[in-house]
C-alpha cells in the first residue's frame, strides 16, 4: 500500500501551516484527500529548542569546555563551546583558493555580549575572536570566527 504523500503547495489560509495528505488506496482507486494543520511557533516553544542546544553543548562528544575572557583582559569564566573547522573557498582576482577557517560556537545563554576581540581558551590555546559574531535564527547560539594567539 503506497505512503500518504504531501501535495507541494503548503495552505496557510488557516493562519497557520497546513498540507493536503492525499491517500492512495489502490492503483486505480480515487484518492481521498483532507487537511492537517501544524500550529503555529510561538514564543513559549523555544523553550524546547533551547534546551536541545543545551543537550547538544553539554554532549562530551561535541562540545569542550574553554575559558572566556571579555576583551581577553579579565580572569574569564567557564564556558561550553562547540569547536568547526570547515575549509573555505576564497576568490582573489582570477585564483580560487581553499583556506582553513576555524569557529567557536557559543550560547547566548553563556555569553551574552560577544564581540570581536575576546578571547577563548581551550587544552591551553588561546584563541580571539577575530570579527563580528553573529547569532542563529533563534538567537540562541553564538558563532565566532576565531585565530589562534
Amino acid at each position: 500500500m503506497p505512503e500518504p504523500m504531501l501535495d507541494s503547495k503548503p495552505d496557510r489560509s488557516k493562519g497557520a501551516f497546513s498540507w493536503r495528505v492525499i491517500k492512495m488506496r489502490g492503483r486505480n482507486s480515487r484518492s481521498r484527500a483532507r487537511s492537517i494543520t501544524a500550529p503555529r511557533w510561538r514564543a513559549a516553544d523555544m523553550g524546547a529548542f533551547a534546551a536541545g542546544i543545551d543537550l547538544i553543548f553539554a554532549d562530551l562528544h561535541i562540545g569542550k569546555d574553554a575559558l572566556y575572557r571579555e576583551g581577553g583582559a579579565d580572569p574569564g569564566r567557564p564556558v561550553r563551546v562547540i569547536w568547526r573547522a570547515p575549509d573555505r573557498v576564497v576568490n582573489w582576482g582570477e585564483g580560487r583558493f581553499v583556506t582553513e577557517t576555524l569557529f567557536l560556537d557559543v550560547r547566548v545563554s553563556e555569553v551574552p555580549d560577544l564581540a570581536a576581540g575576546d578571547t577563548f581558551e581551550i587544552n591551553d590555546e588561546q584563541f580571539e575572536v577575530r570579527s563580528e559574531p553573529v547569532r542563529d535564527s533563534e538567537r540562541l547560539c553564538w558563532a565566532a570566527e576565531v585565530r589562534p594567539l
